[in-house]
């Protein structure tokens, strides 16, 4: 290579790499500096992505922003994946599996007009109260770097708002070994969170939540509007003035059936009474019963979510 051609292709490369920088997804100033002064501690597992609603190439293109990326990229990981366990996004899917379809499908659509020519994933809203999902391009499904950028992508325009909660003193610093949480004060299909930290962030539907913050035994909560594409921050001095005990989360009550109730149900359903003709029929057929058994496609294993996983 020539010496005279050195520095100019030092340039464009520098030039190249500043364009695609700038092209990437970036979050929120607000949030940005949230991470940067206080990076996430730990990357996310697998364990707390693994679910249906979750496309494997998802899981891994999240999992190498958590555990590859810089502060901006593991807050990005964080945010998609939380709320895509909590609900806040109902799935993340490649574009030809069976909710993509379906939802084109109601819109009398082809899975492959999905996506926009110049979009590699978008976030598509759902019907009236529904939450949205995520679609990403089946031709970049084993490019983690190219799904990452995607989900990134596709994740801002989902007109979420943010809203971080900070546990605070009379000064306005940070006070640790308290309990900060969200609660929808609507009914929103939101499962809410608490987190054993002075601060708690979340992305989250436009609407108005309860903030709360507990700190010695005191507690505190502030209502919080969120609106899409904006940061909100609610500090809150749990200790100060007017703070009332905090009031522990009861469990749903447990059904319970009498005794009684359950002889009474019985004596309603008749015995079911098989002849030696039927005895004799099944046993001949049995060989067959069994293969036909044996061909039905299993029901898949589903866990429910919890929102302690992220």
């Amino acid at each position: 290579m020539s010496r005279a051609l050195a520095p100019a292709i030092a340039s464009a490369g520098v030039l190249l790499a500043a364009a695609i920088a700038a092209a990437e997804p970036r979050l929120p100033e607000a949030l940005r500096a949230v991470y940067d002064a206080d990076p996430i501690p730990s990357p996310l597992t697998e364990q707390a992505l693994v679910r249906d609603t979750i496309d494997v190439h998802a899981q891994r293109a999240i999992l190498h922003l958590s555990r590859d990326g810089d502060n901006q990229d593991r807050a990005f990981a964080l945010m998609i994946g939380r709320a895509a366990v909590r609900g806040t996004l109902a799935g993340i899917y490649l574009e030809n599996t069976r909710v993509p379809i379906l939802r084109a499908k109601a819109l009398g659509i082809p899975w492959w007009e999905i996506l926009p020519k110049d979009k590699r994933a978008i976030c598509w809203e759902g019907s009236a109260g529904e939450a949205p999902v995520i679609v990403f391009d089946e031709a970049i499904r084993s490019d983690v770097a190219a799904v990452s950028l995607a989900l990134r992508e596709a994740f801002l325009g989902c007109g979420l708002g943010y809203l971080i909660v900070d546990a605070v003193d009379a000064d306005g610093e940070f006070r640790q070994g308290c309990a900060t949480g969200i609660a929808p004060n609507q009914t929103l299909g939101y499962q809410g969170t608490r987190c054993e930290s002075c601060s708690e962030t979340e992305p989250l539907r436009p609407a108005t939540y309860d903030a709360s913050a507990e700190c010695e035994g005191k507690a505190r909560s502030a209502q919080s509007v969120v609106k899409a594409g904006e940061v909100t921050i609610e500090q809150i001095d749990p200790t100060a003035g007017g703070a009332e005990a905090p009031v522990a989360a009861a469990a749903p009550p447990k059904i319970r059936i009498p005794a009684a109730a359950i002889k009474r149900a019985a004596l309603r359903i008749p015995a079911r009474t098989r002849s030696a003709e039927s005895d004799a029929g099944a046993a001949a057929g049995g060989d067959d019963s069994a293969a036909a058994a044996g061909s039905a496609e299993p029901e898949p294993a589903t866990r429910r979510p919890s929102t302690n996983d992220l």
